[in-house]
């Protein structure tokens, strides 16, 4: 009688093992990105690919511009030493280096030669902690600073001064300019507090007035969970000082939407050889898929206008490598009016900056930390 009670004990406990393990195999999940966030093809303008022709003369003039620059000089190897820059920006013929390893800001002539630096780390006015874009503009400089604000300074010359602060009261992803008007673009707070109904988070302000929030528009990353609206709609916008058009993107997602300035929307890109990299929400947890890890993926990591009818797009591709993922670069350049892009090169290091006037763009060497300046 106990051999047999002891026998129906143990399979009553393995039985319930088996339960256990098959209810937590069977847990709902869901892949992101998700079908809903993904655009049908009847939406789609454009689709591009590295095979992708054009009939716009501009655009191919463009690409193969910036596929033949030549290396012409490097930033940051004489009296000022560089830490890690992040962003450029050009203005009146100066050139405007964000770093985020010594918090400040290094202004060069597009010769190459040092003129002066800006701003500190700190917490006060006209001080940073986390700097992510700049954009100099006219006597204005802005700076993103991941501590839920801008800060702007002023100048009569290539001396700035803390002008102005604008506080947010949303985590500030990217920011950029347009026709007197500062761009924002914004993420949901990271609690189950947000509201998740809300779409709009691009706040649009006038430079006259940072106070106000004249309106917004955009579009976030559709979910029922905070945590992957808030990480799926991580990206950025772009746009130039006097196009029609704003330019928004989620980094982990192949596709483009075209806003005009005043919210509507123009139109809708797809890079048709993007290669998402698929993340499992899951009991509350989202992450890499660990039963079938992806060694290949892409991200869209930088865009910037190159003048008020082009911009760049860079795509990284992430391969998995004897245990290390190795990088490949593809630079594309897009029509701000229309969405039509082609494929440049997989040789161009990452752009922080074009000066198409002066037919300049900058690049970033980590390695030694210098900035390099191309020709073309």
């Amino acid at each position: 009688m106990l051999a047999f009670f002891i026998m129906y004990y143990r399979l009553f406990i393995l039985l319930s093992l088996i339960l256990f393990i098959s209810c937590e195999n069977n847990t709902s999940k869901i892949i992101h990105p998700t079908e809903a966030n993904l655009f049908n093809q009847e939406e789609i303008s454009f689709s591009i690919s590295q095979d992708t022709s054009s009939n716009n003369i501009e655009l191919r003039q463009i690409a193969h511009d910036i596929r033949k620059a030549e290396l012409s000089m490097e930033l940051g190897s004489g009296d000022n030493i560089l830490g890690n820059i992040i962003d450029a920006s050009f203005n009146n013929n100066l050139i405007y280096l964000l770093d985020e390893q010594k918090m400040n800001v290094s202004v060069y002539n597009v010769d190459g030669e040092y003129i002066s630096s800006t701003a500190r780390k700190g917490r006060g006015p006209g001080e940073l902690i986390s700097p992510e874009a700049i954009i100099a503009f006219e006597n204005y400089l802005f700076i993103l600073n991941n501590h839920y604000d801008v800060q702007i300074y002023k100048s009569n010359s290539t001396e700035y001064e803390p002008y102005d602060q604008l506080n947010l009261r949303i985590r500030p992803d990217d920011i950029c300019l347009n026709k007197g008007k500062l761009i924002v673009n914004t993420l949901p707070i990271s609690d189950e507090s947000s509201n998740l109904q809300e779409s709009k988070n691009i706040s649009v302000f006038e430079i006259e007035d940072f106070e106000t929030e004249t309106y917004k528009f955009g579009s976030m990353y559709t979910s029922d969970s905070w945590f992957a609206k808030m990480h799926m709609s991580m990206g950025g916008i772009g746009c130039s000082p006097k196009s029609n058009t704003v330019i928004q993107y989620f980094r982990n997602i192949g596709q483009l939407t075209g806003y005009h300035t005043n919210g509507e929307n123009k139109w809708k890109s797809k890079f048709e050889d993007f290669n998402h990299l698929q993340l499992v929400e899951q009991a509350g947890v989202l992450g890499p898929d660990r039963n079938n890890p992806q060694n290949d993926f892409d991200s869209i990591e930088n865009v910037a206008y190159i003048n008020d009818k082009h911009f760049i797009v860079q795509i990284f591709n992430r391969e998995l490598v004897d245990d290390r993922y190795k990088t490949i670069i593809k630079t594309y350049v897009l029509d701000f009016d229309s969405g039509e892009g082609v494929f440049v090169s997989s040789d161009i290091p990452k752009i922080i900056g074009v000066n198409y006037s002066e037919r300049i763009y900058l690049a970033y060497n980590p390695d030694k930390p210098t900035v390099s300046t191309f020709r073309f």
